[in-house]
């Protein structure tokens, strides 16, 4: 009896099995170029393009029904999409990733960039849209650096990073005055875009205006973090909204006169009011337009930021402050940098994306410095974006750092910084050494000769002609999990390695650039 219950339970089971697997067959349903499934109201969504053109026109209907959904282009060589006015709207990451895809015109009836939608297509000039688009998601258009124009736009909902890093963006961006809170990194580096900004009582995050120089206003206030309009250079006016700050002639502190909270970049006053307090606060010379600042020995703290994306050219310390905090000469426009004796702490990022910085000098007081923590995971690198940098020295006796003809080095032999304004046309790692994350950031024309024992896990980053040659064998990759974390390439043209047929190192290049199109450029290669 038991056995005969358990063959009807083994059949009943089968039956349920197979009719599930015929439901799932029926819902996603297959043409020569896209999967789709067919929704309760009888309209298409295509969930996937399976096609190989690079220009791609979606059909308005399929089967004699309206395509009113559209996503799955995720990482695909298109150039050229056209959405069709059938279509309501797009699906979170329908195009992420998509390292081709240049131009795309959306439906007229699509109101809303969902999350992830363009992120990282970093070929994309054009989206025509309409204006009824009102709401766009977090991480949209982050990283789309050659987007030119999406078209004025009137934002009734804007999620965080959302247009971080469009840096060439023109257009006008008009936030409703319904939003409740303009989040951090929305408008991170939007160095083209203007903006049309009712006045009223913001919820402001972090970077959310960040090096943004078509902003002319800003709010002091606690719902305001201090850091949301760093670098931006041309403030010219100020509105307090915290009774713990006061102002006198463009010059902003904490009631007790202790801290200076801001000065107003176009301030061209004398800097005598510096001898009056005790702390200079957070991003207060923030994009601070005088050439030269001397910090007075009543100085006794520096809070992080203070000189974020000032275009002063020299900033001369004093001997009271031990700390150089994060974020410090972010993006700032210093030519030199001179760590004085007695400091004793660097910041993450305090050196950071310094465009006109051509040497950097450490003390021996030096003794920590957070973007170098050996043991724990960096996505960025120590001294990071100095295009024209030329040498580092550090001075003897340092614990932690030393020098070799301009390069950085950690006292562990790890090659720390190689300055990307060097003359020379190559460069040969010496023997197991290894290489810190973005150690050879903003190179150019420059060949790496790697040799056995060496690493190449996130060496290069925006660099340009880079051509790297590596061993047979004996170098370390990053793990299979942090493939596209530590790349060997990063946002670079024209740089490849060079690797000897059927090596292991060939053999590890191939398989991985086979992943997909995120990866041909990350680990591109040629074979010798």
């Amino acid at each position: 009896m038991m056995k005969k219950v358990m063959i009807g339970i083994a059949f009943i089971m089968a039956v349920l099995m197979l009719s599930f697997a015929t439901d799932s067959e029926a819902m996603t349903k297959k043409t020569k170029e896209y999967q789709y499934d067919v929704n309760e109201n009888g309209d298409v969504e295509i969930i996937k393009y399976t096609g190989k053109k690079k220009k791609v026109t979606v059909p308005a209907r399929i089967d004699g029904k309206d395509v009113v959904f559209a996503e799955g282009f995720r990482y695909t060589h298109v150039t050229n999409v056209t959405i069709p006015d059938s279509v309501m709207s797009i699906g979170d990451s329908a195009f992420e990733g998509c390292k081709k895809l240049k131009k795309v015109k959306l439906s007229k009836k699509i109101t809303t960039i969902p999350w992830d939608a363009f992120r990282n297509c970093d070929s994309l000039t054009t989206v025509n849209m309409s204006g009824n688009i009102s709401k766009i998601g977090y991480y949209a258009f982050q990283n789309c650096g050659e987007l030119l124009s999406v078209g004025d736009l009137t934002l009734e909902e804007i999620g965080l990073h959302a247009f971080e890093n469009c840096k060439k963006l023109a257009g006008t961006i008009t936030l409703d005055s319904s939003i409740e809170e303009i989040p951090s990194h929305c408008f991170y580096h939007c160095k083209k875009l203007a903006f049309r900004i009712p006045d009223k009582d913001w919820k402001v995050g972090e970077f959310a205006f960040a090096g943004c120089p078509k902003i002319s206003k800003r709010y002091l206030s606690p719902d305001v973090s201090a850091d949301a309009y760093a670098g931006c250079a041309n403030i010219n006016t100020v509105i307090v909204k915290d009774d713990n700050v006061i102002e006198e002639n463009g010059i902003y502190y904490s009631k007790d006169k202790k801290t200076l909270i801001y000065v107003r970049p176009d301030y061209s006053g004398t800097l005598d009011f510096l001898k009056q307090v005790e702390t200079i606060g957070a991003y207060a010379f923030s994009g601070f337009r005088q050439k030269k600042v001397k910090i007075p020995d009543n100085i006794r703290e520096i809070k992080e930021g203070a000189f974020y994306g000032a275009k002063c050219k020299s900033v001369t310390w004093n001997k009271n402050v031990k700390d150089i905090a994060d974020n410090m000469f972010m993006e700032s426009a210093l030519e030199k940098v001179v760590i004085p004796k007695g400091v004793k702490t660097i910041g993450r990022r305090a050196l950071w994306n310094m465009a006109k910085c051509v040497s950097v000098s450490l003390p021996a007081s030096v003794q920590s410095w957070a973007d170098y923590a050996p043991g724990e995971d960096f996505t960025t690198g120590v001294l990071e974006g100095f295009p024209v940098l030329k040498k580092v020295t550090v001075a003897s006796g340092n614990p932690l750092f030393k020098s070799k003809k301009g390069l950085l080095f950690s006292k562990t032999n790890r090659l720390l910084c190689y300055p990307a304004g060097r003359k020379a046309k190559s460069y040969k790692i010496p023997k197991c050494i290894r290489v810190w994350t973005h150690a050879f950031s903003n190179t150019k024309n420059l060949k790496v000769v790697f040799r056995f024992g060496s690493s190449i896990a996130g060496c290069f980053v925006n660099c340009k002609n880079v051509r790297v040659v590596l061993p047979k064998s004996g170098i370390a990759f990053a793990g299979a999990s942090h493939d596209m974390e530590w790349p060997l390439f990063e946002n670079s043209t024209k740089c490849y390695a060079l690797v000897k047929k059927n090596s292991y190192v060939h053999k590890k290049f191939k398989k991985l650039v086979k992943k997909g199109i995120e990866y041909e450029s990350a680990y591109a290669y040629k074979v010798v």
